[in-house]
């Protein structure tokens, strides 16, 4: 992932909107066997499938990808290749400027035997314009293929990293589900108060954002956890601090924490 495009290399290409309704149906449709009709809708904006199997624990996945270097620059996604599968994406939009979250998601997929993987094309700041940055791009082929992998009772995982500076008294887990609660007396659902107690259980602080504490990184403007409530889903944005990321035993703990809130 470190030759993902970086800060100010102008390298994601904004997309027409049938350019990016391809790799959303490309990819629904290598999710669904149609293996064949997949390539030949992917080949057309650039954009391969290819099988390749993890050593380790001799499952098959699907990688969907631009060849290196990329063209546009949209974004990796990873399936399985057959066998039962939990409704959980994993996802992570913000690659090499949320350090060692690349590694955090891949982990978190694998271990939580989840539907799907995606992984933006290159840093958040990559272009001048905001584009770059699909948390909040509506109009980007992470967010087309987001929409095409989740539904009603679907499991989204977004995988974050924060920086230590004027954060010192942070935990070291932000928790929310992209709703700003200030002022209305609501509550955060349980299930993200059940993932609080669980990271906690193994060493990790955690809190939740309620609409008030770490507002800064409340997701309250993140398009896939709007699109995630709209269907009917779960979203679970989830900033980490440094020393959770670049460590892959508190990864691990992490992950452990995560699937035992959703078994």
């Amino acid at each position: 992932m470190r030759t993902l495009p970086g800060r100010g290399s102008e390298r994601f290409v904004e997309g027409r909107g049938a350019e990016v309704a391809r790799v959303g149906a490309g990819v629904s449709a290598a999710r669904s066997g149609r293996l064949a009709w997949a390539r030949t809708v992917l080949a057309r904006v650039g954009y391969r499938v290819v099988r390749v199997t993890d050593t380790g624990t001799r499952r098959d996945y699907l990688v969907i990808r631009e060849p290196a270097p990329c063209r546009r620059c949209w974004g990796t996604y990873v399936l399985p290749a057959g066998g039962r599968s939990r409704a959980t994406v994993v996802e992570v939009p913000h690659p090499r400027s949320d350090e060692h979250t690349e590694a955090f998601g891949t982990e978190a997929f694998q271990a939580l035997n989840a539907s799907a993987l995606l992984i933006a094309g290159t840093h958040r700041a990559a272009n001048r314009s905001a584009a770059s940055d699909v948390a909040h791009n509506g109009g980007s082929a992470f967010t087309a293929v987001h929409r095409r992998l989740t539904a009603r009772g679907t499991l989204v995982l977004q995988y974050h990293g924060f920086g230590r500076a004027g954060r010192a008294r942070y935990p070291q887990v932000v928790i929310s589900d992209g709703v700003d609660r200030k002022g209305t007396g609501a509550r955060p659902p349980a299930h993200l108060r059940r993932l609080e107690r669980n990271l906690r259980a193994r060493g990790i602080s955690a809190g939740v954002f309620d609409g008030t504490r770490w507002r800064d990184l409340g997701a309250t403007r993140n398009v896939q956890g709007a699109h995630t409530r709209a269907q009917g889903g779960r979203f679970v944005h989830m900033e980490h601090a440094p020393e959770i990321r670049r460590s892959e035993a508190e990864r691990t703990r992490a992950i452990r924490a995560v699937r035992m809130t959703f078994p």
